[in-house]
């Protein structure tokens, strides 16, 4: 009886997606919008960067054929694809990063003027996305009827409110409409829902997934991300890793090894470069992804990941994020070049590594480490470019105030936990990736 009911409601809720949106417009009321997040900070946050290109209006258009209009989110087959509005750029970027990152703060922001700005439409489409990922999903739905039938929103945004009333398809990849920022946005919302559903649920390998999309989509919108909400998903990331990628019983691509007597953790990695031409591995990472202890025993059976680590960095929302492949296995929070000492862009590799590093100053003398004045901290992880020298890095600091801010001569700075866990998971030759 009780799986009746449920494949009952499912089907109710799949027919209501489908047929109610092509009705008439409800009225809304405020008090009905409830948002899927607790209260913000208590500011509204302006987006930081520069709103979406001149162009981005008009791409509105060309965005709502990039999907079926209104798959999954209830819309006839064959219907017109909705026309394209003009909304204003700034309003739109607006709209979209409190979404992401404040969306208990959309409701007030749209009774102010931000209704009449973006338009009715995309205020009812709003609306209805974050009654959905609030569980309410009838709500949503009577609050969207017709949306597929009005100006003002795109098929890209119908298709990622469908996938937020049923729970499938949608996501980063689905939002990827150029400069569509509310479906981009929309992407990356959809995203942290399902990574803290999957975490709730036990399911680490799905937290981990979604939380990478996050930190990878989310610190590419068009405005800084405030620290406070990265902050979150940088510990949404982490806390799900340790249980995943970083786990011996997590689900990743891997080869396995057999320990041989005599063996230490330098002769495993040098029979598996032997078996295994072109796998990028260091001692380090093979401890940490086996959970060893301090000895390994003939016949433990180790496994090492065959997604080759790198790194990448974004300087303008100041983190650092470890990949194996295109997952995000680690990301922290980091300081960079302050002004006039910028840290460079560009792709460098690490070239050597250090433990408990001297400085070596331009122009002055050696400061050996744990000397006050040595900013180095208890790492160092050298770039190098076309088999050269850079002088930057990655480091520790010996001033955990300055990671986050512009403090550095150019190197990136980093907690010395953090830094002290990424030399051990970064091998020698890994690629460093270094974008504005």
């Amino acid at each position: 009886m009780r799986v009746l009911l449920l494949i009952t409601l499912a089907g109710g809720l799949g027919y209501l997606a489908y047929s109610i949106l092509q009705g008439a417009s409800p009225e809304v009321t405020s008090a009905e919008t409830a948002f899927w997040e607790p209260t913000s900070p208590g500011k509204m946050l302006s987006p930081g960067g520069p709103p979406p290109e001149s162009g981005a209006a008009a791409d509105e258009s060309g965005a709502a054929n990039d999907v079926e209009v209104g798959v999954g989110a209830g819309a006839r087959p064959g219907a017109p694809a909705p026309a394209s509005v003009a909304a204003d750029p700034q309003a739109l970027a607006e709209l979209a990063s409190l979404l992401l990152q404040y969306p208990a703060e959309v409701e007030g922001w749209l009774v102010a003027d931000g209704e009449q700005r973006v338009g009715a439409a995309r205020a009812r489409l709003v609306r209805a996305f974050g009654l959905a990922l609030a569980g309410r999903g009838p709500k949503a739905i009577e609050v969207a009827q017709g949306l597929n039938r009005v100006q003002g929103v795109t098929g890209a945004e119908l298709a990622l409110l469908g996938a937020a009333v049923t729970g499938k398809g949608g996501g980063v990849r689905a939002a990827s409409t150029g400069r569509n920022v509310l479906a981009s946005s929309m992407g990356v919302a959809l995203a942290v829902h399902r990574a803290r559903r999957a975490a709730d649920q036990g399911d680490a390998r799905g937290a981990a997934e979604s939380w990478s999309e996050v930190l990878l989509a989310g610190t590419q919108m068009p405005w800084n991300t405030d620290p406070a909400v990265l902050e979150t998903w940088l510990a949404g990331l982490n806390g799900a890793q340790a249980q995943h990628r970083l786990n011996p019983r997590g689900e990743w691509p891997s080869v396995d090894i057999t320990v041989e007597p005599g063996d230490n953790l330098t002769f495993v990695r040098r029979r598996l470069l032997a078996a295994n031409p072109g796998l990028l591995i260091c001692t380090g990472l093979l401890e940490q992804v086996n959970h060893l202890g301090r000895y390994i025993q003939p016949g433990d059976v180790l496994r090492a990941p065959t997604e080759r680590a790198r790194v990448l960095v974004d300087l303008s929302e100041r983190v650092l994020l470890y990949l194996h492949g295109d997952e995000v296995v680690a990301a922290w929070t980091v300081g960079i070049g302050k002004p006039g000492e910028e840290t460079p862009t560009g792709q460098f590799e690490i070239g050597e590594k250090e433990r408990e590093p001297s400085w070596f100053p331009k122009g002055g003398a050696m400061v050996p480490y744990g000397h006050a004045d040595n900013p180095l901290g208890t790492r160092w992880l050298a770039w190098y470019e076309a088999g050269r020298k850079t002088g930057y890095g990655i480091h520790g600091t010996n001033d955990p105030r300055g990671v986050g801010g512009r403090v550095s001569r150019g190197c990136i700075r980093m907690h010395n936990g953090g830094v002290e866990l990424l030399y051990d998971i970064l091998p020698l030759h890994a690629s460093i990736e270094v974008r504005p």
